[in-house]
């Protein structure tokens, strides 16, 4: 009987650490399913961190997610460069991002969520107006949450990656301010071309990796090998009882 009771209780602490019994942890998905070894992609956030869009310095963007994204060990781990996609007076998101989809045509590489959902299949898809899911996952693989009624976030980006109106870009001179995008929505004039804010206000900014390659994995135990440690130890029991 003691060694049953050991049994299950060996059981229920695998089944627990499994995730079937407890609720699991919001994390970065770093690796999307469905890519094969050697595949290459992208991956996209928007920031839980926030910072005002006086400077014209694209650098300050790019240090800023750099340093939001190093704050999670998954993302550290890849050892990959991370940009922000936005546009100062001088520098176009496009340009800073290397995904310029000239010359037209599935340009580049898949852009992936930290959710393990598409944003864009390819460059000329994330500049042709629409993308297809919200980013609005942030660094930590949870959804963003505005502290603000609405949602901004920095760009100073029109919908082809452009900062085809200087004075809109971050740090720009525009009176209302420079161009925000709202995380939460699809359409090119939302999620990256809002509408103008004052630039001394503090808001999230997207993020985007360098290029990355999906590596050759090794599939860790799930639930069939759990299910398989339970049998065995059902098995010993019996052996036990018939001896």
């Amino acid at each position: 009987m003691k060694f049953e009771k050991k049994v299950g209780s060996l059981l229920a602490a695998l089944l627990f650490g499994s995730g079937l019994a407890a609720p699991a942890i919001c994390a970065p998905v770093v690796l999307p399913t469905g890519l094969n070894a050697g595949d290459q992609y992208r991956l996209a956030f928007v920031t839980n961190a926030i910072r005002d869009a006086q400077s014209t310095d694209i650098n300050d963007y790019n240090t800023f997610v750099t340093n939001v994204a190093n704050s999670q060990t998954e993302l550290a781990g890849l050892g990959t460069t991370w940009t922000a996609i936005a546009s100062t007076p001088t520098v176009d998101a496009r340009t800073n991002t290397a995904t310029d989809p000239t010359p037209p045509g599935n340009t580049g590489v898949p852009i992936f969520l930290l959710n393990n959902t598409m944003l864009a299949a390819h460059y000329d898809d994330l500049w042709d107006g629409t993308v297809l899911n919200p980013l609005e996952i942030t660094e930590d693989g949870s959804p963003h949450v505005s502290p603000f009624p609405f949602s901004f976030v920095w760009t100073g980006t029109f919908t082809d990656g452009t900062n085809s109106d200087p004075t809109l870009a971050l740090g720009g001179t525009f009176v209302i301010g420079a161009l925000t995008g709202n995380p939460t929505v699809t359409s090119g004039f939302g999620w990256i071309e809002a509408f103008p804010s004052n630039i001394e206000n503090e808001y999230s900014l997207y993020a985007m990796s360098d290029i990355l390659t999906a590596p050759t994995t090794i599939a860790e135990p799930g639930v069939l090998a759990l299910f398989g440690i339970g049998v065995a130890g059902l098995m010993i029991t019996r052996r036990r009882r018939a001896a």
